[in-house]
Order: C-alpha cells, then structure tokens, then sequence
C-alpha cells in the first residue's frame, strides 16, 4: 500500500518512503441540540463533519535496510516540503490524498504534522493529522420584500407642482425638494408672475408652484 500526497496546482507529490504502521479515518455528522420543555433533549442532524486522518508511521533514512521503498525521499526532505505547504497562505495549501489499493483518494489539508526527533540524521517517527478539504460558499440573503420597497422609492418621479403649506418658504421648499435651498432663485423666478405677492420672502398656503424642469431630473 502507498500513501502519497499530491499537489494538484505543481504536481509535486510526498510519496511515504514506507507506510504508515496506523491511519486512523474519523467520519462523524454535524448535530445540533436543544430542549424543548415537551420532548426534552432532541439532537438533529446538520451535515457531515469533514472525514480527518490521524496517521502514525516513520520517515526511515534511505540508508535504513528495509524491503520495498515506495520512494527515496529523506525525512528532511518530506519534512520540508511539509512546511513549504503549511506555509501556502492563511487556509493551508490544498492537497490530494492517495492511499493505494483503497478506495481513499480526495482532496485534504495539514492539520498538524509532528515529527519526532529522537536521534539526528536517524529514522524519524511521526504523527500527523489532515482533514478533508471541503469548499464553502457564503450566500448572502437578502430582504427581497425591503429591496423591492426600496426600488420603488428610489424610482419615485418628483412631482411637477409644489402647494405651498403653512411655514414654507421659497428656501424651505427649495431645500426640500433639491437638498440644497440654495436654489430657491430658480424657483422664485419661474414662479413670480403668478404669486400674489411680489415679495420672494413672502407667499401663501395653498399657492401652487411650478417646479423647474431641471429638479425633475
């Protein structure tokens, strides 16, 4: 049996000198519980967990005499393609795991790898755990009802004619309808021939004003 890791973006592969002497394959589901005062505790499924490996095993030296080697790679060397791909940015490097004459082949990422050093330059047992590599999205959910509300008023037509009520003024009026009441004149002169008053500071409840064409854009 090999075990071997690959990286699908170089093609550059960890093939295990030897086989690890133990993997251990987790497989679980997601729950989620709560205690209704009726039924009591109730747990729910909600999705599977990622599959994760725990393997055990040695890096032997390629001088270490042993049978059939799967490759010739030294522990060093292993060691620091490892940490090459831990290091591959912030969501660990995405790899694919093979494990020869099983039915395991699928992508996976470092969860921990511990080597354990018991004599330099020697054979180099290990622990190591990866995790299955799911890829997730985030939906954002929206509100369609407040969207569409919105759309309505955002495509709202300003009117073409303004009543004047109690408390307006030309500025007030003009702050309203444009935001800024700054261009009150553009009102004061399309509608001056028409007001009762020639006053621009002075006008009526129930005066209708003519808007100009260009605030209705």
């Amino acid at each position: 049996m090999d075990f071997a890791l690959i990286d699908p973006e170089t093609k550059d592969s960890v093939i295990f000198p030897v086989a690890p002497s133990q993997i251990k394959i987790s497989i679980g589901t997601k729950t989620m519980s709560f205690e209704p005062i009726v039924m009591g505790s109730v747990t729910i499924p909600r999705g599977r967990q990622p599959i994760t490996f725990e393997v055990t095993g040695i890096l032997p030296k390629s001088s270490t005499p042993l049978g059939k080697r799967s490759s010739d790679l030294e522990p060093n060397e292993i060691v620091e393609k490892f940490k090459n791909w831990s290091d591959a940015g912030p969501y660990g490097k995405k790899l694919r795991l093979v494990i020869s004459e099983t039915d395991w082949n699928l992508p996976v990422y470092f969860g921990n790898f511990d080597p354990i050093l018991e004599k330099a330059g020697g054979n180099l047992p290990y622990s190591l755990t990866i995790s299955e590599y799911r890829n997730f999205e985030v939906k954002e959910i929206t509100n369609t009802q407040n969207v569409t509300q919105q759309k309505r008023e955002e495509t709202k037509t300003m009117p073409k004619t303004y009543t004047v009520v109690k408390g307006d003024s030309l500025w007030t009026i003009a702050r309203k309808l444009t935001g800024s009441g700054n261009k009150w004149p553009e009102l004061w002169n399309l509608n001056k021939d028409k007001l009762k008053s020639k006053n621009k500071d002075l006008i009526y409840p129930g005066e209708v004003l003519t808007i100009p064409k260009e605030w209705l854009k």
